[in-house]
């Protein structure tokens, strides 16, 4: 009984503790620091430094193994409409996701998200270029 206790004392501290995986009981995620990829004005078409941000991404995960993807989609004040910024947000996010996917990261380790000009990097209605993006971030409890 001693031993049996002992064993789930020493448990739940190095679950705690972080050092789980010493005992392999907790594989811990790597840390990837998010990626952001940015677009011309009004559209949703990569651009080749943006091709190169989703490659470096893709590497990144296949470096990770089976890690979560969150792309988050974003468009500037003066990009149409509340309405067409989120639509606008969206086909950015689903051309990056469809580039990841070319470039072999599975369909189930993606989650995408629009959210026009409602979080902009930049506090402006005016056409703001850091305002037009997609943030790649990894891992749980990445993203929004």
């Amino acid at each position: 009984m001693r031993i049996v206790l002992a064993l789930a004392a020493a448990l739940a501290l190095a679950t705690t503790a972080g050092a789980g995986a010493a005992f392999g009981l907790v594989q811990e995620q790597p840390v990837i620091p998010p990626a952001i990829v940015y677009f011309d004005a009004k559209s949703a078409e990569l651009t080749a430094k943006g091709r190169e941000q989703v490659q470096r991404a893709a590497e990144e995960v296949r470096r990770a193994g089976q890690i979560m993807v969150v792309i988050a989609g974003h468009a500037d004040g003066a990009e149409g409409s509340d309405e067409q910024a989120v639509d606008l947000s969206y086909m950015r996010a689903t051309a990056v996701r469809e580039h990841l996917q070319q470039l072999g990261v599975p369909p189930a380790l993606i989650t995408a998200q629009a959210f026009g000009n409602a979080r902009p990097a930049v506090e402006t209605r005016a056409s703001e270029p850091d305002n037009r993006r997609v943030e790649i971030t990894f891992g749980p409890g990445s993203g929004w």
